[in-house]
């Protein structure tokens, strides 16, 4: 006597999931690689922008400023000299002096 094992409904249900799941993965690994490629090329299209260096050159050192100004400054910004009022630029000053005789230069670096 010979039985045939006829097919469980269950275990081709699991089967076409596990199928399905594997087909999903490839096409979210497939989209992930060309988020990746995009990405890739948008960077190397902002480095060929000389707009983009420039800006991101300049975003770099108003960063640096705002992070370490206090050590940058020259002078002591806050520091009042009123025989320096309104002075010119000089070497000790680089952009001058305000009317109260302070550094216009480490005021700027320090904001």
């Amino acid at each position: 006597m010979t039985t045939t094992k006829e097919p469980n409904p269950i275990d081709a249900k699991v089967g076409s999931t596990v199928a399905r799941t594997a087909e999903q993965e490839s096409v979210r690994l497939r989209s992930a690689l060309e988020v990746k490629a995009q990405r890739r090329e948008r960077v190397a299209i902002l480095k060929r922008n000389p707009a983009f260096i420039i800006g991101s050159f300049l975003s770099l050192v108003w960063l640096i400023c705002a992070a370490f100004g206090s050590w940058l400054a020259p002078q002591d910004p806050a520091q009042p000299n009123l025989l320096l009022k309104l002075r010119g630029p000089t070497g000790a000053h680089w952009f001058g002096t305000d009317e109260l005789g302070r550094d216009v230069f480490s005021r700027v670096i320090i904001g």
